[in-house]
């Protein structure tokens, strides 16, 4: 982990940077907000709000899960999606919010163990 930011004038500790969950310790549960998050639109600055104000009210640390590589880019290996920003600029970004976490996930496979054909058969479920 690794601060972007110092110290707040409270002395509250700024968003950290988790590129690995291997050793990841948290003191509270926590509240994920999930993107790609190329830029930051007013959709995405909305969503995030929403995520810190319920972290707020319901005692969670909030943590942002985004990714390095472009998640179309490894749905379609033939696909080339560029890029608006840096991983560097997209952290630079979430720091200006009272956001607690940043992990930074380099996606090689959306559904690990699964072929293509055996991830699109997948059920998932939320809630």
């Amino acid at each position: 982990m690794g601060n972007i930011r110092k110290t707040d004038d409270k002395g509250e500790i700024q968003m950290k940077i988790i590129y690995s969950t291997d050793n990841a310790k948290f003191s509270k549960p926590l509240g994920v907000g999930l993107g790609n998050f190329d830029g930051l639109h007013i959709g995405h600055v909305a969503l995030l709000n929403v995520l810190i104000n319920e972290c707020s009210i319901n005692n969670l640390h909030s943590i942002i899960y985004t990714f390095i590589k472009h998640p179309d880019n490894i749905i379609n290996k033939n696909l080339v999606t560029p890029l608006l920003i840096t991983a560097q600029k997209k952290a630079e970004l979430f720091a200006k919010l009272p956001v607690d976490y940043l992990f930074t996930k380099i996606l090689m496979n959306l559904f690990p163990g699964c072929s293509p054909r055996n991830s699109s058969e997948t059920s998932w479920l939320t809630g």
